[in-house]
């Protein structure tokens, strides 16, 4: 089982029978049937390409709450697959994402920019009242992202992954399957690239390889979809997810938190630099 406080909560449920895949019931504190609707219109679309390998609704329960699914044989991308592959085996993201970008599919609400810039300023805030010590190194992040976001150009809309990292890839004979569509919302396609390669970043790979994998995704989905991506724009989101992610370890308040926050704003540079193709 899986909890996140105030959002979800997953439980992974065996089937009997040998080679059955599992199925996943997840409850979400916002209600699923708008989730469920929107994932069984991608689901069902007699036009879906076949690089966009998705997890099979199965139903919804509005009564619990309770969006149901059936478990895609296999592992998580990150523990199926050795790090020193990763680059290989996620070639096929860049064009999956400009996929699910294109689908058009509907779906409720949408990510402003501008938007997502006043939370960072909002959370550069908070961070620096608990931890005075990185007070410079997010207020300097922030004030360099908003500067930047005036030089980007008008967002574009598409159908976002809402969540999208290297943890909601898992690994099957056909290639990578994209799962966890319960955040699908609309958005500039950068939003979605920045949140993956913040998060790469982070992870505990060699700089190589988060490198190769940041190259491929961006050089491919640029090509899969045809159009330049915008580099002010991801530079800003990125920035914004970068300190999302930072903020988490103020929310978690675990012992030694203030120093895992500063290792982890350590890596800005880092994250930089895997921003170009």
């Amino acid at each position: 089982m899986r909890y996140q406080p105030e959002a979800s909560a997953t439980l992974r449920l065996e089937v009997d029978g040998d080679g059955a895949p599992a199925v996943f019931a997840k409850h979400l504190a916002d209600g699923t049937a708008p989730i469920a609707s929107r994932h069984q219109a991608l689901w069902s679309r007699s036009n879906l390409p076949p690089e966009l390998r998705i997890a099979e609704p199965l139903a919804a329960d509005p009564v619990r709450e309770v969006l149901w699914t059936r478990g895609v044989p296999g592992r998580p991308v990150t523990e199926a697959v050795d790090p020193a592959q990763l680059p290989d085996a996620t070639v096929s993201v860049g064009p999956m994402l400009a996929a699910l970008h294109a689908s058009a599919v509907p779906v409720r609400g949408r990510v402003d920019v501008d938007g997502l810039l006043a939370e960072a300023h909002s959370k550069a805030t908070k961070l620096s009242r608990a931890h005075p010590a990185v007070g410079p190194a997010v207020n300097d992040l922030v004030a360099a992202a908003t500067r930047r976001r005036a030089e980007a150009g008008p967002e574009r809309l598409c159908t976002l992954h809402g969540d999208f990292h290297l943890a909601q890839l898992v690994w099957s004979e056909q290639g990578p399957v994209l799962v966890d569509l319960d955040s699908m919302t609309h958005g500039p396609p950068e939003v979605d690239l920045a949140e993956f390669l913040a998060e790469l970043a982070l992870r505990d790979l060699p700089r190589g390889i988060a490198r190769g994998v940041a190259s491929e995704l961006l050089s491919s989905y640029s090509s899969a979809s045809g159009t330049e991506i915008d580099a002010a724009l991801l530079e800003t989101c990125a920035d914004v997810e970068f300190l999302n992610r930072c903020y988490r370890h103020l929310r978690r308040h675990s012992p030694g938190w203030q120093s895992d926050l500063a290792a982890a704003l350590g890596r800005h540079a880092e994250m930089r630099s895997l921003l170009r193709p």
